[in-house]
């Protein structure tokens, strides 16, 4: 998940074009999540027409997958430790309840 939200990553966005020109698009290369780059992508190729939409649009969207992974990951650490810390604490007890009764009267 660090290794994703860390790389780059292109967008592949139309172009506007006039009527009666074919469709065209254009790839940006776009910062990693954790980047605060404020400079506009750029087009890996020299374009004749400006993009549809904004480039790399998907930025934010991107770091909010990245918190909520964060956090599921957290939340999922929390319950394993407190599961096993359930299951050890019973384990000394039934360990402790075995040593009673097997004990001489």
């Amino acid at each position: 998940m660090v290794l994703w939200a860390s790389s780059t990553w292109t967008d592949t966005e139309v172009l506007v074009t006039p009527v009666g020109v074919d469709a065209a698009f254009a790839e940006y290369t776009c910062p990693s999540v954790f980047s605060g780059a404020a400079e506009d992508p750029v087009a890996s190729e020299e374009t004749q027409y400006p993009p549809a939409h904004e480039p790399c649009r998907e930025q934010t969207r991107h770091r909010v997958l990245f918190v909520v992974d964060v956090a599921a990951a957290v939340a999922g650490m929390a319950l394993l430790q407190r599961s096993s810390a359930r299951y050890r604490a019973g384990a000394r007890a039934s360990d402790a309840r075995d040593a009673q009764l097997g004990a001489p009267s």
